[in-house]
């Protein structure tokens, strides 16, 4: 083999071990945004899970008045279910005084599981007067090691696809394309053969 080839070798797999790395690192990523309708959006891989530190909503302009007045609120969308954000880090009371808030709990501590997008948005109403902060930290997988089975020479093992419509009775399936009328879930049944 060549020297220069090998050489271009080491790198490619010093590389590609450098990214994987840094990938299984967790990361924490601020989104800050202040006007109307702005946006921003934090990918989550199928290997990693995201966290939500804080999520706080600084605009005083539209905490009272009826539901329309909502509308600077900031957003936080979790794939595709929308949360309000509230205007503190313990969240928001449904009332005081006789004026009208919207009841949202706090969001710390909220977490979903990749592939999945967190997006931040701030509401339409131009009158907006303070910033919204949300703070994700993005964390790798845990290795579920009860979902596999490690096989030595001369040992086997019984892998099973198995389906359910309410996770209690569960009976075997397919590989394949499935439409479901209803909810379904599945399930690998692994038992190791003596």
């Amino acid at each position: 083999m060549k020297l220069k080839t090998v050489i271009a070798l080491t790198v490619n797999i010093a590389v590609t071990a450098t990214v994987q790395r840094a990938v299984a690192q967790p990361q924490v990523v601020s989104i800050v945004l202040s006007g109307a309708n702005q946006t921003n959006t934090v990918q989550v891989a199928s290997f990693q899970y995201a966290k939500i530190l804080t999520a706080t909503d600084a605009d005083t302009g539209a905490r009272y008045g009826s539901f329309g007045a909502y509308s600077s609120w900031g957003q936080l969308n979790l794939g595709s279910i929308p949360f309000l954000i509230p205007h503190n880090p313990a969240g928001d009371p449904s009332g005081n005084n006789g004026n009208i808030y919207n009841p949202v709990g706090s969001l710390a501590g909220v977490a979903i599981a990749g592939p999945a997008s967190i997006s931040v948005t701030t509401g339409s109403n131009p009158a907006r007067n303070g910033p919204v902060l949300v703070t994700v930290e993005v964390l790798p997988c845990a290795y579920a090691v009860t979902n596999s089975v490690t096989l030595g020479p001369g040992q086997g093992a019984a892998i099973n696809l198995e389906a359910s419509t309410d996770l209690v009775n569960w009976s075997p399936t397919t590989n394949g394309v499935y439409t479901a009328q209803a909810a379904m879930f599945f399930r690998l049944h692994l038992q190791r053969l003596q």
